[in-house]
């Protein structure tokens, strides 16, 4: 448009001039533009964001106050969780369990384990080495718990429960950890064979016996009431670990309770 500047316009003008296209460039003074006062819209404009940041400043507050209340109650949970409890009730889980080792002893290990669980059978050579080191001091009871993540675990129980009736269990557990690469590829028989079981039709008919599975539910349903997170699972003289304990931890409970003193230490390991 011929005669009309686009880069500086009178304000005063302006507004006298509807047509005229009005930009309002803030300098050292503040013009009214289009009939209003802009040092009172730009007073507006200030208070307006003044409370916006401060908001904005209130709810950043508001969020790392949250973040490091929501991290401090997340540790200070893990830290309990981490923490061994007593199972007051653990004395009655004999009938639940296979027993292993004299009964009278001063230590009691119970574990809650899953025969195809790659992290069960690692952990067998621990419990291998701390029963050779401690042949009369430690009564051992393991209690079926297997996961539904894996498809041959109750059928590797029920064979371990077989072997046990005809007094083979420590040899069956020892094939089924050995060989757990193998399940679903050779029978049961094969591992009762390799395990010394001589009478193979009695394994074979115990295998199909609902009796079998019986000591098994109990288990899984004893796994629920105590809130089982996983396998394997270790209780020392009622005392229920989070996590898998040491050789190192296990033999410090062990000493602890030959000599008298609770199993765990005032620091809750």
């Amino acid at each position: 448009m011929a005669g009309t500047r686009h880069d500086v316009v009178d304000v005063a003008a302006a507004t006298q001039s509807p047509g005229a296209l009005v930009t309002c460039r803030i300098g050292n003074l503040y013009p009214k533009c289009g009939g209003h006062n802009l040092l009172a819209v730009s007073e507006t404009f200030d208070r307006v964001t003044t409370a916006v940041l401060v908001a904005c400043s209130l709810c950043v507050t508001g969020l790392v106050v949250h973040r490091e209340l929501a991290a401090n109650a997340r540790n200070a949970s893990a830290q309990a969780a981490s923490k061994p409890r007593y199972i007051a009730a653990w004395r009655g889980f004999d009938s639940i369990g296979i027993r292993a080792g004299p009964a009278s002893a001063p230590v009691h290990i119970i574990e809650f384990v899953d025969y195809q669980c790659p992290a069960c059978r690692g952990y067998d050579g621990v419990l291998n080495t701390l029963a050779q080191r401690h042949p009369r001091d430690v009564s051992w009871l393991f209690i079926h718990s297997p996961l539904s993540i894996h498809p041959f675990a109750q059928q590797a129980a029920r064979a371990v429960e077989c072997a046990d009736a005809q007094s083979h269990f420590s040899a069956m557990r020892e094939q089924v950890f050995a060989r757990q690469d193998s399940f679903g590829l050779k029978p049961w028989s094969a591992y009762a064979r390799q395990a010394g079981i001589v009478d193979s039709a009695r394994f074979t008919r115990c295998l199909s016996d609902s009796s079998s599975a019986r000591r098994i539910q109990r288990g899984m349903r004893l796994a629920q009431q105590v809130d089982l997170i996983g396998t394997p699972t270790i209780l020392v003289n009622g005392w229920m670990f989070a996590t898998p304990p040491t050789l190192a931890d296990l033999e410090g409970a062990i000493d602890r309770a030959l000599a008298g003193k609770p199993v765990v230490s005032s620091g809750g390991s």
